[in-house]
């Protein structure tokens, strides 16, 4: 997202930061299909004791967290196609 910022400032670039929302786009579905399989091993895990319900509640907030961060890039990526579009 980074990189497609930087391009706004830098009119010849404006297509390639379109393309570097796509990827930002591409990475951030690839990732739901590697968290969904996450979450699902996660869950079929056997849990005996107390210790891994623990271990099991904390990865799923950090998969929670994981996610939240990707959906923000893909938000970030948005407005700078907005940009990108409104300026074209």
């Amino acid at each position: 997202v980074l990189v497609a910022i930087g391009r706004l400032r830098r009119p010849k670039e404006l297509k390639d930061a379109m393309t570097t929302c796509r990827t930002v786009h591409r990475l951030g579905n690839d990732s739901d299909v590697v968290m969904h399989s996450a979450l699902a091993t996660l869950f079929s895990r056997p849990v005996v004791t107390p210790a891994d319900v623990l271990d099991t509640i904390k990865t799923k907030e950090v998969y929670t967290a994981i996610k939240k961060a990707i959906d923000s890039c893909m938000d970030a990526a948005d407005v700078v196609h907005g940009v990108v579009v409104k300026n074209a």
